[in-house]
Parts: C-alpha cells; sequence; structure tokens
C-alpha cells in the first residue's frame, strides 16, 4: 500500500492544480514572469504579517505559488499579489491522506519509526526471496505466466515479477529508509564546521548588502530582500526555495537556497540571521559537504524522482505499480498455499480415528 500511495504521489502537484481550478491563476502568473528578489521579499512580508507560519515555500515551475504552512499542517497558498487563492486543512483531501499515509502511516512519529523498520524488513524479503528461488538453470518457463484459471498462476506471477524487479526494488526502499533515519545517519557521517574566517566573509557580505537595500517599505521587507540578496550571491548561482520565518519564542530567520546543479529540489544551501542585528549565525554550504553527506542528501530527490527527468518518473511508478502487485500476488499464493493444507490435514486425522 505505501508502493501504491507513493506512485499516486508522483502526480501530486498536478492534481492540486486540477482538483483546485483557484491555483491555475498563478501557474499563468509564473509562465508570464517571475518575481524578482525585491517582489519575493514583500509577498513574503505579506505573508508573515497575516500569521505565524512554521515554514513558507517560494514558487517553482511544478508549483507555481507561495505555500505557508502552519504547525497544525494546514496549508496557505498565495498568489504572487499576495491574494489567498486555497487553504487546505490537514487531512481535508485525498491527496492530504495519502500524503500523510505515505510519509506515517497516519500514526505521526511512531508510523515514520515503523515505515523505517518495514523498509528495512521488505529489503530483507527481497533479498531471502532471491535465496529462496533462485533456479539453478535459467530458461525461458521461469518468466513464462500459466493460464490465469491454473492454481499455480499466482505463484508463476510472484516468481516473475519478483525475479524481473526484485532488484530494482531495493531503491525506492533504500531511499525510503535513508530519509527516514537520514538524522541518525548525518549525526554518524557529520556535518562540515564553518570556520570564524568563513563567518566573517558572509557577514561582510551580509552588512555590505545594507546600502544596496535602504529603500525597502520597512524593516521586514528589507532584512527579508537583504537576506534573500546574499544567499543569492553567496551560494551563486541559487535561488530561495524554502523560508522559516521568526518564531515567537526565537528571533532568527532561516532560509534555505537551492543551487542549479543540486538535487534537492528544497535546496541544502542555509543561511540563518539574528534579525535584531542581520548578522549570519549558522550557515551550511554544500560545496563543504563531504561526498557521503552528499549522497544522503540525495536520497529524497531520488526517492521522490525529481531528478532524472521522464525516465526516472516512469521508472518509479512501474516500480510503485509492481511493489503492490508483488504484495497481493505473494498474499493470495500464500492464502492458497493454507488452503489447501487444511483438507489433507483433516483427512488424516480422520483417517487415524477410523483405525482406532
Amino acid at each position: 500500500m505505501v508502493c501504491l500511495s507513493g506512485g499516486f504521489l508522483l502526480f501530486k502537484n498536478p492534481l492540486l492544480l486540477s482538483l483546485y481550478p483557484s491555483l491555475k491563476s498563478a501557474e499563468r502568473a509564473f509562465s508570464h514572469a517571475r518575481p524578482t528578489n525585491v517582489e519575493l521579499a514583500a509577498q513574503l512580508e505579506n505573508i508573515i504579517a497575516q500569521r505565524q507560519f512554521v515554514y513558507i515555500d517560494a514558487p517553482t515551475n511544478a508549483a507555481p505559488y507561495f505555500k505557508a504552512v502552519t504547525a497544525s499542517k494546514t496549508n496557505h497558498y498565495f498568489s504572487f499579489d499576495g491574494e489567498l487563492l486555497l487553504v487546505r486543512d490537514k487531512r481535508s483531501d485525498l491527496v492530504s491522506w495519502l500524503v500523510e499515509f505515505h510519509h506515517s502511516l497516519l500514526l505521526g512519529k511512531t508510523g515514520k519509526t515503523l515505515l523505517g523498520i518495514l523498509s528495512l524488513l521488505s529489503v530483507v524479503l527481497i533479498i531471502s526471496g532471491f535465496v529462496h528461488w533462485w533456479p539453478k538453470s535459467f530458461n525461458k518457463r521461469l518468466w513464462k505466466l500459466p493460464k490465469t484459471r491454473h492454481r499455480s498462476f499466482k505463484r508463476q506471477l510472484h516468481l516473475v515479477l519478483g525475479s524481473t524487479f526484485g532488484l530494482l526494488l531495493l531503491m525506492p526502499l533504500l531511499t525510503g529508509a535513508a530519509i527516514v533515519y537520514s538524522k541518525s545517519i548525518t549525526s554518524f557521517i557529520g556535518k562540515p564546521e564553518m570556520t570564524q574566517s568563513q563567518f566573517a566573509q558572509v557577514n561582510k557580505q551580509a552588512f555590505s548588502q545594507v546600502d544596496k537595500a535602504n529603500n525597502m517599505a520597512s524593516s521586514n521587507q528589507f532584512y527579508l530582500s537583504n537576506a534573500i540578496s546574499l544567499g543569492a550571491e553567496y551560494f551563486e548561482p541559487a535561488r530561495l526555495r524554502r523560508v522559516y520565518p521568526v518564531q515567537n519564542n526565537k528571533s532568527t530567520l532561516t532560509m534555505r537556497f537551492k543551487r542549479d546543479l543540486e538535487w534537492q529540489p528544497y535546496g541544502r544551501n542555509t543561511l540563518t540571521f539574528d534579525v535584531s542585528t542581520m548578522a549570519v549565525i549558522k550557515l551550511a554550504d554544500t560545496n563543504a559537504n563531504s561526498t557521503s553527506l552528499t549522497w544522503l542528501q540525495r536520497m529524497y530527490p531520488l526517492h521522490i524522482g525529481d531528478v532524472g527527468g521522464n525516465t526516472l518518473f516512469i521508472f518509479l511508478l512501474i516500480l510503485a505499480l509492481i511493489g503492490g502487485v508483488l504484495m497481493f500476488s505473494g498474499l493470495l499464493y500464500g492464502w492458497q498455499r493454507q488452503k489447501l493444507k487444511k483438507p489433507k490435514v483433516n483427512n488424516r486425522n480422520h483417517l487415524a480415528q477410523g483405525k482406532t
């Protein structure tokens, strides 16, 4: 079921655009003109002023609107003009139900932990299946299906699909497990620490932006425009992808930027500012990552098919369908075997009772 829900979610953005026509106005506007850094800052200020949001996603080709998410996981969608286009509450439609099921089995943090365990168990199951069913000699009968009414159809279907696609299914399973356990793996691998000279360099650039942005309409727009310009310049070439606004109990602003050649759709280059001084107090630069950390951060885009174009997208869609068929064929074959065993046990017991 997780495989099938994942295949459905490959079409998440097109589905939202088709389910909610109000979002299409943002799509048309984005195709004609893309916002500049100053325009982004103005719209972000307008959105942040409306209510407390945990994070805000900047528009892209796939999702051409601002998406602001609250602590209760209610999604607010805004146009470039600051118009509220849509409010989607948690579990308000089929897409949101599928997202939550795929991410946590509708069980929150417990479900996420279970998903990680199930992913690793599925890897063991696939490998053990290969060991158990691996043929002594290969011939065309191995991939030949009998007639659908034949009692061996379910067994042979499971064998054909498993032998053909089993190893390929390891890719979404292992990338999914890497996403679940990413924090633990990152702590084991270790993140690069930024030196004092690097902080001095980026803060020098930050304060040099002050004179360039002194005509902003408000102080909020000022620091937002300043921060966006700094990130785009420091991580050049890079685009703003996500903003974590100032929360009630904090005085920091965090922005994530995506380089052009970076796989992660939301970017892993981050700047965290102290909004009272606009000094950079935390920085993450993907160019400083180790090879292992770089590949760990590539697990998410590989899992959702955000890289590789249509080839990987179709590949993941096929694997999602195959994973669902493998599960059902395996369950039906096991149920059929148990059903065939029961009469034999009963007949033996009956004969034994007759002899006595």
